[in-house]
C-alpha cells in the first residue's frame, strides 16, 4: 500500500507558520480522493515537513525516512501520525502548548501510483526562527478573484452585484499577465475570474490560458449560452469544469427572473449542453431559488432536465439580499415553508442520486429574526471563517481592490489598486492593515460584541463576516456580531 499526503490539500509556507488548506478555491476538489473542500488552518512547520514525507512509499519506509531525518523515535512518530492516516474526521494533535487541527483524510492510502503528484521537499518548510500558529492574517494573499467586467448577458432580478455602472475591464492584458505571474511567485493557491460575464471579455481565452500556464486553473461561472466555437476553445484549455447558472426551465419564469427571451434562452442552453457533452466537459449547475422557483414542481422539472447531460455537481442556494438588489426583496424572498419543503426534497434526492452530486444549504439551525442562526456557541464556532482581508481579496474591473466581492466600490473597504501597486504592496498597505486590526477593537457599547467574552475569539478566528454584518445592521454598525451568532440582535435589514 502506498501512502500520500492527500492531493486535495495544499501546504503554503507563511513565514513563521505553514497554511494547511484545501487545494482548490471555490469548494472544488479532485473527485478521485476524499477531503474537506473548505478547510484552512495553521500548522507548525515541522508537521508540514512530516507530511511532505508521504509521497507514495509504504508506511514502514516512510516512518524510517522520518526517523533518519529528524531523529525522532519510531514509536513517537507512529503515535503522532497514525491519527491522521485515513482519518474520517478532523483530528487534533497536541504540540508543545497548543493543539493543531488536521482535516479529514489528511494522509491517504492507495493501491496505485497517483499520477501528476506534487512532490514536496521536507526541508523547504524548516527555514524558520520562531513559530506562531495562532489564528492571524496570512503574510501574503492566498486567494484572489478578478472581476473582468460588470456587463451581463442576463439581467437577473435577484442579482447581488453592483451593476449601476456597466464597465469593461480597465486593466490592460499585459498588467493582468503580470498579476498572474506575481500570484504564482507568491505561491498563492487561487486566482479566479468572475463577471458580469467572463466570456464577454475580449481576451477571455488568453487570460484563462495564462492562468492555466501558471498553475491557476480558474473557476469560471457563466449564464451565457456558449457557441460551439467558444466551447471548442474551452475544450482546448482543458478546464476541469465549467459552472452554468440555471434556476428553472420554464420559459416564462426564465423570462421573468432573467429579463430575457426565455424560450430562445432555453433552446440555446439545450444546444450548449449537447455540445459540452460532445467535448466531454463537465458542468456544475448553480441554481438560485427565489419566490418564483422555490417549489417542488420547478425543482423536479429542472432535476429531470439535468439528468440528460454530463452534470457533475448541482449546487442550490436560496436568494439573499445585498445592498444592490434592485427588486423589492419582499417580492422575491422565499418563505420558511418553501425552504423546509425544498430542503426536505433535496435531502432525499441527494441520498438517492448517483449520476451527479447535489449540494445545498441544509436546515440544521433554527430560524430566528429572519435569518438562519446557529443554535449555540458550539455550532457557531464550528462555522466557516470569513477570508476577506485575512487570506483573500477581490480585484474590481477598474483595478481597485476590495476585501470582499459583495462590498464592491464601498470606499471604506478599498485597500489599493493593481494598476498602481503590486499584490504584496496592496496586501500590506495601511488601508488593509487598518481594516484588519479594527476588528479586534470593539468600542461600540451598543454592539453585543462589546460585552461578550467570546468576542475576541470570534474576531481573531475570522468568524465574523463583514458583508453580512453591514448588510444586516448598516455600515455604521460594522462592529456588530455576525448575524449567524446566537447572541446577535435582530437585523435592521432583512437578508433572507
Amino acid at each position: 500500500m502506498k501512502y500520500y499526503f492527500n492531493p486535495n490539500y495544499k501546504l503554503i509556507d507563511d513565514k513563521n507558520k505553514v497554511v494547511l488548506l484545501s487545494r482548490y478555491s471555490f469548494s472544488r476538489k479532485d473527485p478521485r480522493f476524499e477531503g474537506d473542500i473548505q478547510f484552512q488552518t495553521f500548522i507548525h512547520p515541522i508537521y508540514a515537513s512530516l507530511l511532505a514525507f508521504f509521497k507514495g512509499n509504504d508506511l514502514e519506509t516512510t516512518f524510517n525516512e522520518i526517523h533518519t531525518f529528524f531523529g525522532i523515535p519510531l514509536d513517537v512518530i507512529k503515535t503522532q501520525l497514525l491519527k491522521i492516516i485515513n482519518n474520517k474526521e478532523q483530528q487534533y494533535i497536541d504540540f508543545e502548548d497548543t493543539s493543531i487541527v488536521f482535516p479529514e483524510h489528511t494522509i491517504i492510502a492507495s493501491n496505485h501510483i497517483i499520477e501528476e503528484y506534487e512532490i514536496l521537499d521536507p526541508e523547504s518548510f524548516l527555514n524558520f526562527s520562531e513559530v506562531d500558529i495562532n489564528p492571524s492574517r496570512t503574510s501574503k494573499p492566498i486567494d484572489l478573484t478578478l472581476m473582468l467586467n460588470t456587463k451581463c448577458h442576463t439581467n437577473c432580478i435577484y442579482c447581488y452585484a453592483d451593476r449601476r455602472n456597466k464597465i469593461d475591464c480597465q486593466i490592460s492584458d499585459a498588467r493582468i499577465n503580470e498579476i498572474i505571474i506575481e500570484a504564482n511567485q507568491l505561491g498563492m493557491r487561487g486566482f479566479d475570474l468572475i463577471g458580469g460575464e467572463v466570456f464577454l471579455h475580449k481576451n477571455w481565452y488568453g487570460i484563462m490560458e495564462n492562468l492555466i500556464k501558471y498553475d491557476f486553473p480558474p473557476f469560471v461561472s457563466t449564464k451565457l449560452p456558449l457557441t460551439n466555437i467558444q466551447i471548442e476553445r474551452v475544450s482546448n484549455l482543458k478546464l476541469p469544469e465549467l459552472q452554468f447558472s440555471l434556476d428553472v426551465i420554464s420559459p416564462n419564469k426564465l423570462t421573468k427572473l432573467l429579463n430575457i427571451n426565455g424560450e430562445k434562452y432555453l433552446s440555446n442552453i439545450k444546444v450548449m449542453f449537447e455540445n459540452l457533452k460532445h467535448y466531454n466537459i463537465n458542468i456544475t449547475i448553480h441554481t438560485v431559488l427565489s419566490k418564483d422557483n422555490c417549489n417542488l414542481e420547478d425543482l423536479k422539472q429542472l432535476y429531470e432536465f439535468l439528468r440528460n447531460y454530463n452534470i457533475s455537481v448541482w449546487k442550490i442556494d436560496y436568494v439573499q439580499k445585498s445592498l444592490f438588489t434592485r427588486e423589492d426583496f419582499s417580492k422575491i424572498k422565499v418563505s420558511v415553508n418553501d425552504v423546509v419543503s425544498t430542503t426536505s426534497y433535496l435531502r432525499g434526492l441527494s441520498q438517492l442520486e448517483t449520476k451527479f452530486k447535489i449540494q445545498f444549504s441544509d436546515i440544521i439551525s433554527q430560524k430566528q429574526n429572519g435569518l438562519i442562526k446557529a443554535k449555540d456557541d458550539f455550532l457557531f464556532h464550528q462555522s466557516r471563517s470569513c477570508p476577506a482581508n485575512v487570506s483573500s481579496f477581490f480585484i474590481l474591473p477598474d483595478g481597485n481592490v476590495t476585501i470582499c466581492e459583495q462590498l464592491f466600490w464601498e470606499k471604506e473597504y478599498l485597500i489599493g489598486n493593481v494598476k498602481e501597486q503590486s499584490l504584496l504592496e496592496i496586501w500590506n498597505s495601511d488601508a488593509a492593515l487598518t481594516l484588519y486590526n479594527r476588528r479586534k477593537k470593539i468600542e461600540n457599547k451598543e454592539s453585543p460584541c462589546y460585552s461578550c467574552e467570546e468576542s475576541n475569539y470570534c474576531h481573531s478566528n475570522s468568524l465574523v463576516c463583514f458583508r453580512d454584518v453591514v448588510f444586516s445592521y448598516g455600515f455604521d454598525n460594522w462592529d456588530y456580531p455576525d448575524p449567524r451568532c446566537f447572541k446577535a440582535s435582530k437585523p435592521i435589514y432583512d437578508l433572507q
